[in-house]
């Protein structure tokens, strides 16, 4: 009861209520917070330096062990393949895999088949044993990129 009370008083939440107006097909405005999140971070280039991210990657995750398959799609029109032979060149250990029919999503049909092939490739070569928790997909500026830490 008090809970009811509290809530009736309470005005209704801005986005919750575009969101269930946007998924009812009433809305003709509503802005997921992922989109303007994503807008947000781009236009300030990630809060990172220019290679910033890259020499990071090269210094902490090549020493440690961990493992990368980069999978790109060859007609990315958001993120050029540009950025997977840019992370390639500062983490040599990397393996680049460009899907050249591809676009920019990670539910193209050939780039899902290279994540597959990818992963069932760690998990043949992984001398300490494969372990799922150890493997994860991480989308990052348009590169599907498949990390393998050792457990």
């Amino acid at each position: 009861p008090l809970q009811a009370s509290a809530a009736a008083k309470c005005p209704p939440n801005p986005v919750t209520a575009a969101a269930a107006a946007a998924a009812a097909g009433n809305a003709t405005n509503f802005v997921p917070a992922q989109s303007i999140l994503t807008a947000h971070y781009s236009s300030h280039d990630g809060f990172l330096e220019p290679g910033e991210l890259l020499r990071g990657a090269a210094a902490v995750l090549a020493p440690a062990g961990v493992r990368c398959v980069a999978v790109q799609g060859g007609l990315d029109p958001i993120c050029p393949p540009r950025t997977a032979l840019d992370l390639v060149a500062a983490w040599p250990a990397a393996e680049l895999r460009l899907v050249l029919g591809a676009g920019h999503s990670m539910y193209d049909p050939g780039i899902a088949s290279e994540l597959v092939r990818a992963t069932d490739a760690l998990r043949d070569a992984a001398p300490w044993g494969f372990h799922r928790a150890a493997c994860r997909l991480v989308p990052l500026f348009g590169v599907c990129l498949l990390l393998y830490f050792k457990p």
